[in-house]
């Protein structure tokens, strides 16, 4: 690991064409296959609620949402809750 960097790196997972949503989807084990299959043009958060940096980009997160409305959709993943999806 590169030093400088947080201990949970946020992951950015691309799948492939093109989403709708304008708001930050939330996804979990249950949700994350049907909205790849749904959008697949995807860009995704792996994010810890008590991470600083997550802190941050949460903001910054969302307005990428809406400026990229239509052309790709934005979710979010509580590595916290959902291990099985960081694996």
């Amino acid at each position: 690991m590169m030093a400088g960097l947080p201990s949970l790196i946020h992951i950015i997972v691309l799948a492939s064409a093109i989403g709708t949503a304008a708001e930050v989807l939330t996804l979990d084990t249950q949700t994350m296959g049907e909205a790849i299959f749904a959008n697949p043009l995807m860009l995704v958060n792996f994010y810890a609620p008590w991470c600083g940096h997550s802190k941050q980009l949460e903001p910054e997160f969302e307005k990428a949402a809406e400026h990229l409305r239509g052309r790709v959709t934005l979710a979010k993943v509580d590595a916290t809750m959902e291990v099985e999806l960081t694996q």
